[in-house]
């Protein structure tokens, strides 16, 4: 009896060990949302939208994510305006911006009658990958600039579009005939910048860029996307042979 119990002990203690450093485990994130306003000294208001997913844990990942967004808030335009953010944690990076926004716009030191954005979210996530939107800018009219990067979790590397696809501009047009509402084909196929992909279970969503600040989401299925993905791309999405892949959002 003894011997079965000792045995359960340690079957235990090697499961708990094994999870704890399983790097095949999803990512989880929590939010860290704020909103503030501010007067300049003529009392001309100003506010800041900071939205920034905090990874939950501890390890390589978590650490690999944190520090692809920490480089990801410092590109910003609100790193920019304010000054580049302090802080070891994301949220004492948030709150040290929050500081320096209330001083700089009380002081005009910051432009007023405007807003000063940064969100960053993580809509799809993996045991190899986090995809990781952004949204930023200093606007009064408009709005904010957008972006998409895959962040590849072994090492925190934000991949270029080139390592995940070989898809073309004229590529993207087509499947956009295909697949998108009709405004949507006209305004790709005559305005289309720039464009970000990553698939999500048997869709790939697909974001197309059409001007300084319109942006078209639209999905289209897994298979029509597998032929332009590298094979760090598939690796990336979890793709197995038949070119569907597990939703771990």
């Amino acid at each position: 009896m003894k011997k079965l119990q000792l045995f359960l002990i340690l079957a235990t203690t090697m499961l708990l060990a094994s999870c704890a450093g399983d790097s095949s485990l999803p990512l989880v994130f929590r939010n860290y949302e704020k909103n503030a306003n501010a007067q300049g000294p003529e009392g001309v208001p100003a506010s800041l939208e900071l939205t920034l997913p905090i990874p939950i844990g501890e390890g390589e990942q978590q650490t690999n994510v944190a520090n692809a967004i920490k480089e990801l808030i410092s590109r910003s335009s609100l790193a920019e305006e304010i000054g580049a953010p302090e802080g070891e944690t994301l949220e004492a990076i948030g709150e040290n911006f929050f500081e320096r926004f209330r001083k700089g716009v009380s002081k005009g030191e910051l432009e007023t009658l405007c807003v000063y954005h940064l969100q960053i979210i993580s809509p799809y996530r993996n045991a190899q990958c986090a995809v990781l939107e952004v949204s930023d800018g200093v606007y009064g009219n408009g709005g904010p600039r957008e972006s998409v990067w895959i962040v590849r979790l072994s090492d925190g590397r934000m991949m270029t579009p080139q390592e995940v696809s070989t898809m073309t501009r004229d590529d993207l047009i087509q499947l956009a005939q295909q697949y998108a509402n009709e405004q949507e084909k006209e305004d790709i196929s005559l305005n289309l910048e720039d464009f970000w992909l990553w698939p999500i279970a048997e869709q790939c969503k697909i974001k197309a860029q059409t001007g300084t600040h319109f942006y078209h989401d639209f999905v289209v299925p897994t298979e029509s996307v597998l032929p332009y993905l590298t094979n760090e791309g598939k690796k990336l999405f979890g793709l197995d042979s038949t070119g569907l892949i597990e939703d771990n959002k």
